[in-house]
């Protein structure tokens, strides 16, 4: 396997995985005629083949909603987040996850389809079309 491969697969916390589908591994058919998946392999998986792609701009879609806390944490930190392997790419983060706010250049917030906030979570996170307050 290549390095970047094996960066991916460790990043997205499939090595385990992999290592159970026996000796077809990353070749395995998945689906209908061949292994089932949970709904957190799932969303690793497919985090995993949007990493290959090697963009310049990723739209990743609450891709932390179905793993546990440790896998949460890990791959946050070695795909999304500051130092993790999209680092040096624009990456737009749909989530639920609120705790990685803090690390986001700039947050939108949506409410019923319409922007409520945006900014950073430095005190200048503001209501769309609220004029500033003067403290």
């Amino acid at each position: 396997m290549h390095e970047n491969e094996m960066d991916v697969i460790d990043a997205c916390c499939l090595d385990v995985d992999l290592s159970q589908l026996g000796s077809c591994g990353d070749l395995t058919i998945i689906g209908d005629n061949g292994v089932n998946l949970s709904g957190g392999q799932k969303a690793r998986v497919g985090l995993a083949r949007t990493l290959y792609a090697d963009a310049d701009i990723y739209l990743i879609d609450d891709p932390l909603s179905a793993v546990d806390r440790t896998v949460v944490k890990h791959i946050y930190e070695r795909c999304i987040g500051p130092n993790g392997l999209l680092r040096n790419k624009t990456r737009l983060l749909v989530t639920h996850q609120t705790k990685f706010l803090f690390e986001a250049d700039q947050i939108i917030l949506l409410s019923h389809g319409q922007v409520d906030k945006e900014g950073r979570l430095d005190g200048n996170f503001t209501r769309q079309n609220e004029p500033d307050k003067k403290q």
